[in-house]
């Protein structure tokens, strides 16, 4: 079949470029333990004591793995918990942490992070097949969950910052740092975010998957710095060479676009780094092998072109323009519209509408800057902090920044106080794992909300807003098994009536 004959040819040039995939690292390392007594062997000789902490994320096979290791010295110590499996989609087992060969098992219950009103909300939104593990606490009972009901985003981000404003007006030893703002999708933190920074407060995101590093948005925002580029040949700075071959590297791994094979990469990358042409000269000549490949490369070389001729003049671009007709040019809209509704096609819509946020922005703070527009575009991200590289500065800069971070991002962290925002039907549950996985991805969005409950320590916040949808099913469920937990407000009687 025509699968077979693309996963044949895939293997082949896996082989040929000595290149592996993520997943190859867990099943080759099984395979060759499974197989080889010396490797084997070796392994268990030099690991005599094995202890894996959040156990329950691993796949079926990397449990098989650690009990080949630990089979000769039998000295493995595992930490998991199973109401914080988040990564089936990922090959992990739900049941895994279940299928247990140890010779005593400890189940630790007991909560020394939140308060008991916390926990109660936590324990009542928690998958029902673990019923039996509720936590519990011997903290104080705490302050009431507080939900607040939104006419919109903007109505719900304006209360997430009043709460702020009156926590750090009554609590002199909470500091920005912990507090924390949790959300399900990238896209409904933009008003909150856009709120903090229009009054004067700062914040940074986690780094795990965030919305910068998605590689569509990698090769939009790569391509735009490499457009923005001087265009001299005997580049003033010879050690720049780095960073700009690290930006067309995330222009020619992307699948819609192959502009070269790995092989033709290496030999340019050789003679980029000892020349001091500038990129687009070191590529228009380039010996590239696939005549295919290498007429792709001369269309993205007349693009970049094209752009840079289009960013001078009186009828200048602006950067929507810019933008649009780069993912015009490059076919990624062809390679993705196929389902808009995909994580693909929310990222690029997400990208517009910061584009788009960014010129109203730019009308009022650079209105004649002496910088390129894409200078100011990325001015304007790094003030955002949407995701950069941190410098010591920055890290050390971190305590005056409120933290916003998705829910996975925010795993085995914990906050004071904590904001979970957008706990709409359709986001939270999401609407996409329950036609994927049924039941089983129910009970994962259940964990997840669970996971993001708990991660408060003093004072939980829950907050939805009418114009995205009815209310979480969640919210329902703390209101019905622990209504002495939470402050219901007014809307919500009137819902139920």
């Amino acid at each position: 079949t025509e699968t077979n004959d693309c996963f044949a040819i895939f293997i082949e040039e896996q082989r040929k470029n000595n290149l592996i995939t993520f997943d190859d690292f867990i099943y080759l390392t099984y395979y060759i333990l499974l197989t080889s007594e010396s490797a084997r062997d070796h392994w268990q000789n030099q690991y005599k004591f094995i202890m894996v902490d959040e156990s329950q994320d691993m796949s079926d096979t990397s449990k098989k793995i650690l009990k080949i290791l630990a089979e000769k010295n039998g000295n493995l110590f595992e930490v998991g918990d199973n109401d914080q499996i988040l990564y089936q989609w990922r090959g992990v087992n739900p049941n895994n942490t279940d299928k247990t060969y140890f010779d005593k098992k400890i189940d630790l219950s007991q909560n020394y992070r939140s308060t008991k009103n916390i926990l109660k909300a936590a324990n009542a939104i928690k998958p029902k097949t673990y019923e039996n593990q509720m936590l519990f606490t011997e903290n104080e009972e705490g302050e009431k969950v507080s939900y607040y009901h939104a006419k919109d985003k903007n109505d719900e981000a304006k209360w997430v910052l009043n709460e702020i404003k009156k926590i750090l007006a009554t609590d002199e030893n909470t500091k920005p740092e912990n507090i924390a703002i949790l959300y399900r999708e990238e896209r409904q933190s933009k008003a909150v975010k856009d709120f903090l920074i229009k009054n004067g407060f700062r914040y940074t995101g986690l780094f795990q998957g965030e919305f910068l590093e998605r590689k569509d948005i990698k090769f939009l925002l790569s391509t735009l710095k490499i457009i923005a580029m001087k265009t001299k040949n005997n580049r003033k700075y010879k050690t720049n060479w780095e960073n700009e071959w690290y930006l067309f590297q995330n222009i020619i791994t992307r699948e819609f676009l192959p502009l070269m094979e790995y092989t033709d990469s290496i030999k340019v990358k050789n003679e980029f780094e000892n020349s001091t042409a500038n990129l687009l000269s070191i590529l228009s000549n380039a010996n590239i092998s696939n005549p295919e490949m290498k007429n792709n490369l001369n269309n993205w070389i007349k693009m970049i072109s094209e752009c840079r001729w289009h960013l001078k003049g009186k009828k200048q671009w602006n950067l929507t323009e810019l933008i649009n007709y780069i993912i015009e040019e490059t076919k990624l809209q062809d390679e993705i519209s196929a389902d808009q509704k995909s994580l693909r096609a929310m990222n690029l819509n997400l990208l517009r509408q910061t584009i788009h946020d960014f010129e109203i922005y730019q009308k009022e703070n650079f209105p004649q800057s002496k910088h390129t527009i894409i200078e100011q575009f990325f001015k304007y991200l790094e003030l955002n902090d949407t995701n950069r590289l941190q410098s010591e500065k920055d890290k050390a800069d971190m305590v005056e920044k409120f933290r916003i971070m998705s829910i996975h991002a925010s795993k085995g962290l914990e906050f004071k106080y904590v904001f979970i925002i957008g706990m709409n039907r359709g986001i939270m549950p999401s609407i996409m794992p329950e036609f994927e996985s049924g039941c089983q991805g129910n009970e994962e969005e259940r964990r997840i909300a669970y996971v993001a409950v708990t991660r408060a320590m003093k004072k939980l916040f829950l907050s939805e807003s009418s114009k995205m949808r009815c209310p979480s099913i969640y919210i329902q469920n703390i209101i019905d098994q622990a209504p002495d937990c939470i402050d219901v407000c007014e809307w919500w009687t009137n819902y139920q009536e």
